[in-house]
């Protein structure tokens, strides 16, 4: 392995541990979700603004039809994260991420909607396996348990970013990725804004340093990080590592918030994950 493969690894490997703790922000800061994302994504515009302009990169758009479909496409992002931090909030940290990353499972079965190819075999096999874990994971089907709450909070939230991949597709040739999270996180803020006139929250200054770490490290920095490893690595390649971030997650969630899994999660997550990282593989092959 050459040096700079070997740099791009240890760059991934940083990344995902940072991204790792952005799920551990819906506990650490006692806000509504939609309140905490509101606060992520209007921070991380600016930083990703100053990395571009310090890199020479345009802030401009090709076309007022890119403007349109990054709007949506911003809002979807934002969506994605108040219903993943409020799957956490209601549950815990390794629920809430384990059904988040049924998103490739999910994203399998949505594809062919739009480009017409069919599902496999082998992929409704995945669903079922995917399905038993998160059917595991639940220890109360009441709808007023937590942890069902969390697994539907945590689906939603990964057919919204599903959804979003799939359509962000089209703008892969047209700008580099740090552009289009840029316009994302600025449409993303003006469309969560107005909720400001709808909650109060108790602003403290360790709220006000946790949020900047999301922002900065945990969402700017990881995400830029990531994307320069894609580089050296290659994109499939780098799917497949970063199914090792749940893992990241659930351990960083025993160690600072003291969420110790049940053996229900635990048996049900590896199930997840076993499905999720077999249909990667494959879509990587």
């Amino acid at each position: 392995m050459n040096s700079e493969k070997r740099n791009a690894l240890i760059g991934l490997n940083i990344a995902i541990a940072i991204m790792s703790i952005a799920g551990l922000f819906a506990k650490l800061i006692p806000w509504p979700a939609v309140m905490i994302i509101l606060g992520r994504a209007s921070l991380t515009a600016p930083f990703l603004a100053a990395y571009l302009v310090f890199t020479k990169k345009s802030l401009r758009l090709k076309s007022r039809k890119h403007m349109f479909i990054l709007m949506g496409l911003g809002i979807m992002m934002v969506t994605h994260w108040v219903t993943y931090f409020q799957a956490i909030q209601v549950s815990t940290v390794a629920i809430g991420i384990l059904a988040v990353f049924t998103s490739p499972i999910i994203i399998t079965f949505l594809e062919p909607l739009f480009d017409g190819h069919n599902v496999h075999g082998k992929d409704v096999l995945l669903a079922l396996v995917a399905f038993a874990g998160i059917v595991l994971m639940i220890d109360d089907f009441s709808l007023g348990s937590g942890t069902v709450q969390g697994v539907l909070f945590g689906i939603t939230s990964a057919m919204i970013v599903s959804l979003r991949n799939i359509w962000s597709k089209c703008l892969v040739k047209e700008y580099e990725a740090p552009l289009v999270m840029f316009w994302q996180m600025v449409f993303g803020a003006l469309f969560l804004s107005p909720l400001l006139f709808f909650y109060t929250v108790d602003v403290q200054p360790v709220d006000i340093k946790n949020l900047l770490i999301l922002a900065c490290f945990a969402t700017a920095i990881a995400h830029t990080l990531m994307l320069k490893s894609v580089a050296h690595i290659g994109a499939r390649a780098t799917g497949v590592i970063m199914m090792v971030q749940p893992l990241y997650a659930i351990v960083l969630a025993v160690l600072l918030l003291g969420e110790i899994p049940t053996l229900h999660v635990i048996a049900g997550g590896v199930l997840v994950m076993s499905a999720m990282i077999f249909e990667t593989v494959q879509q990587t092959r």
